[in-house]
């Protein structure tokens, strides 16, 4: 089976300029902004059909170029800036707050086009360089908020970090697909909020025990065009808005214990690491219209070894307990092809 395959083609440029302003109090930390401005240059082009192909111009894109590439430049420039405040009430204990911008940069598609075709001409339509060019996808920003807490406690023995924050996202780059085509396009906006803890503790000379746990949750609006699952089994556009964004888990969690024994000119060690992750919704869609999740990571690994300042020699074993979870999953279908729901 031969199939015509495609050449996208890009470059560009990017210029930037940063400063710093030094404040006096609080303001222990250099201010921020920097000014940024991308150009890109993007050429698509599906290379001519080799001949007697089953699946010519039906792979990825869906249309052919026989007029030659079809060319696009843009460019999008931005200023972004972070402002940091630390204050200590004493010598053990840091409060900090933080406002940051963020700012990324547009791009092209590799395998869709504008204005676009029909679908029923999928495969078969013929692209004009005069009319016809890549489809592109606007810059996306980010407004975080930070406040957080570091201390030492128990006579400095434990080390204690929490934080908290808040994002604003504005036109989220994500990807969806449209049939067999991937498309990069943007969320309207996606606003987010998380709280993160983390703990270090000496126990004895020998033994330290480290414990972080994180807690996450989001909200996305104008998400139609990721919506095809949630729009076809219910027939409203709108199914997805105010969901919760895929693939990122609620809570997380992790847990490692050290230990070191002197001897001789070194020390043996060894380490005893988990890291959990709740389950994850793998289509913008939610239960009860899709109940499709992954199992997130439950993993344990173990690590012993001898060390000196010269050398060293460990061993090690991942995924101890033998667990089972799953990097990725497969959403979608249709009810005409009931091997893919």
């Amino acid at each position: 089976m031969n199939c015509a395959s495609s050449a996208p083609v890009s470059g560009g440029s990017s210029t930037t300029g940063s400063g710093n302003v030094s404040l006096p109090g609080w303001w222990r930390r250099p201010q921020k902004w920097t000014q940024k401005r991308d150009e890109k240059e993007f050429s698509q082009e599906s290379l001519p059909d080799p001949g007697n192909s089953l699946l010519a111009y039906r792979v990825q894109t869906g249309f052919q170029t026989p007029g030659g590439p079809l060319v696009d430049k843009q460019d999008w420039n931005d200023t972004t800036w972070r402002v940091v405040a630390n204050w200590r009430p004493n010598d053990t204990t840091l409060l900090f707050g933080s406002v940051t911008t963020g700012y990324k940069p547009g791009g092209f598609g590799s395998f869709n086009i504008e204005p676009g075709f029909p679908g029923a001409l999928y495969g078969r339509y013929v692209a004009d360089p005069a009319v016809d060019r890549p489809a592109d996808f606007g810059p996306e920003t980010v407004t975080s908020y930070e406040i957080g807490y570091k201390g030492t406690l128990l006579d400095g023995r434990t080390q204690l970090a929490a934080n908290a924050f808040w994002y604003d996202y504005e036109d989220l780059q994500a990807i969806f697909g449209f049939g067999p085509v991937t498309i990069v396009d943007n969320i309207g906006q996606v606003d987010g909020m998380g709280v993160e803890i983390d703990t270090n503790t000496a126990i004895t000379d020998i033994f330290s025990v480290r414990f972080g746990v994180a807690w996450f949750d989001s909200e996305a609006t104008n998400v139609q065009a990721f919506c095809s699952d949630g729009e076809r089994l219910t027939g409203d556009p709108d199914a997805c808005e105010g969901n919760s964004i895929p693939w990122a888990p609620e809570w997380s969690a992790y847990a490692i214990l050290n230990a070191s024994f002197p001897s001789g000119d070194g020390e043996y060690f060894g380490n005893l690491a988990w890291t959990w992750e709740d389950d994850r919704r793998v289509d913008w869609a939610i239960h009860p219209l899709l109940d499709q999740e992954v199992i997130g990571i439950n993993q344990t690994d173990l690590t012993v070894g001898y060390r000196t300042d010269i050398w060293s020699a460990s061993l090690y074993v991942e995924n101890l307990f033998d667990e089972l979870w799953y990097d990725g999953a497969g959403d979608g279908g249709s009810p005409s092809n009931p091997y893919t729901e």
